[in-house]
């Protein structure tokens, strides 16, 4: 991607650039790991009352979360946000920042 050429087109719109971080970074600082530690005790507490298909749906949940931050695929894509009258998140600041 072009992060020059997107940042010259929110700002062109008028709107405050912000980012790019890494789509795992972003679900992380957004709450990430307390959806993923809910979905394991869904997992465990319907594998301990014998819900044998409702455990499987709360496995599949937590794979589907971390695919979304695995590094080497979903979680490497870049976050980019155009933003107005609110401050940069922190999860959009550059590192350092």
């Amino acid at each position: 991607v072009n992060w020059t050429e997107v940042r010259r087109s929110i700002e062109s719109c008028g709107l405050a650039p912000a980012g790019p971080r890494p789509q795992a970074e972003v679900l992380r600082a957004l709450g990430l790991p307390e959806l993923l530690a809910e979905a394991k005790r869904e997992q465990d507490l319907a594998l301990a009352e014998g819900r044998g298909a409702d455990g499987f749906r709360a496995i599949a949940r937590r794979q589907a979360l971390g695919a979304l931050t695995d590094p080497s695929g979903l979680g490497g894509l870049q976050v980019f946000a155009g933003l107005k009258g609110i401050e940069t998140p922190g999860f959009l600041r550059p590192v350092g920042r």
